[in-house]
């Protein structure tokens, strides 16, 4: 396993004033990541209304200080399935995350593990989950988009099994293909259209192309195998599948009970359940066996019409009760943040793009500067509230008189 570069004290103030916050990160990311690539990581669906509602909605949620407090050294960490994590935050899957700079997942999954929090390898990596597991061998948990042939679902389950990942998180929230017509109009569509005009963006990022130059072209590297026999079975039809008509036509059914109850007779280990947007589904999945849901609306991609996580993680805490693990996403964009929603009844928080514009933004050290931001920003929060640990935050939430 390759070790983040070291940074020295110096360097690490240079960061901190030119970076310290996500946002300006972002803004620096928007310069050196093509624009339709950037749009494809930015934007959610539609009119972007189910993106603006999570970020408006979770900046709303107010904490109520107690500043007769005598805890002055707050504790972040915390226990979620029988492993201590150094904070309640984690890093979500993001597909094509190094479409968008190029060594995103190894360096993400690096960082993770120095920081000793989850990161989440998505199905649609450039990085295999079986090197995933050697650069984060604590870490690294694993998202599945079930595919319809269950031979695909068998044989990413072993996969997973043979390299002892602890975590399986299943997203549920794509049941059909999405159309987001800012991507279509950019050439993001199945298969992709790219023109002279992607071309000449590309240019433009002459750092990016670099990249690329290093890091290799970006694929879908967990599903290689897979889509290599597919070509193997129309070697006498007259086109080859590429890999993402694949995926379009591989993924995109929804998990019923049924499907569930194989995946989950099939995973001995740890089973989330992610993109759960109502309380009777939380409650059907749990019931059926999941170990934890996550609360998510993929970050407002794919449906404008979803409600903001921030509103519906009260009412799915309320359908489940206290000692079911529920973990969240979607909209998070600050260690404040986190504290909301953990305030709001999550046991852990997830968020996939402040820790992109990190790496596109710094490259291989932005994932690490971003963890070291959320903490501090997070920590900035329990103590001036006064809250001892991340546990009791729920009894500093503000609630409005109705």
């Amino acid at each position: 396993m390759t070790a983040l570069p070291e940074i020295t004290e110096k360097k690490r103030r240079q960061l901190n004033k030119a970076f310290p916050s996500v946002p300006y990160m972002e803004e620096v990311a928007k310069k050196r990541v093509p624009h339709f690539v950037f749009e494809y990581l930015k934007n959610g669906i539609g009119d972007g209304m189910a993106a603006k509602r999570n970020r408006e909605l979770l900046k709303n949620v107010q904490l109520l200080p107690h500043f007769l407090s005598e805890h002055d050294h707050p504790n972040l960490k915390t226990t979620l399935f029988g492993k201590e994590y150094d904070a309640p935050f984690g890093v979500s899957p993001v597909g094509m995350a190094s479409l968008i700079w190029p060594g995103a997942e190894n360096y993400l999954s690096r960082a993770a593990h120095k920081h000793n929090i989850p990161f989440t390898l998505s199905m649609a990596a450039s990085l295999t989950l079986e090197d995933c597991k050697k650069l984060a061998p604590d870490n690294a948990w694993f998202q599945m988009f079930a595919p319809d042939e269950d031979i695909i679902v068998d044989d990413l389950i072993e996969r997973c099994k043979r390299e002892e990942y602890d975590v399986l998180v299943l997203t549920v929230d794509s049941p059909f293909p999405s159309h987001r017509a800012h991507d279509i109009h950019n050439g993001f569509s199945v298969p992709p259209n790219f023109g002279i005009k992607n071309l000449i963006q590309m240019l433009k990022r002459p750092r990016w192309c670099r990249q690329i130059v290093k890091e290799g072209i970006p694929q879908f590297a967990n599903i290689k195998p897979y889509l290599d026999a597919a070509k193997e079975d129309n070697d006498n039809k007259p086109y080859v599948r590429e890999s993402t008509q694949f995926m379009a036509d591989k993924v995109g059914l929804h998990i019923t009970a049924e499907r569930f109850a194989r995946i989950r007779e099939g995973w001995p280990g740890k089973l989330l359940v992610k993109g759960v947007q109502s309380p009777s589904d939380a409650k059907t999945y749990y019931e059926l066996g999941a170990d934890g849901i996550i609360v998510s609306n993929h970050g407002g991609r794919n449906f404008d019409a979803a409600v903001a996580t921030v509103t519906l993680l009260p009412l799915i805490r309320q359908a489940l009760g206290n000692d079911v693990p529920i973990l969240v996403d979607s909209g998070v964009r600050s260690g404040l943040d986190v504290a909301r929603m953990l305030a709001l009844g999550a046991n852990f928080v997830f968020m996939g793009r402040p820790f992109i514009y990190g790496v596109a933004a710094m490259g291989e050290i932005g994932g690490d500067h971003v963890m070291n931001i959320l903490k501090t920003e997070l920590q900035c929060a329990l103590g001036v509230i006064g809250s001892p640990s991340i546990q009791e935050l729920p009894n500093y939430l503000f609630k409005h008189n109705k």
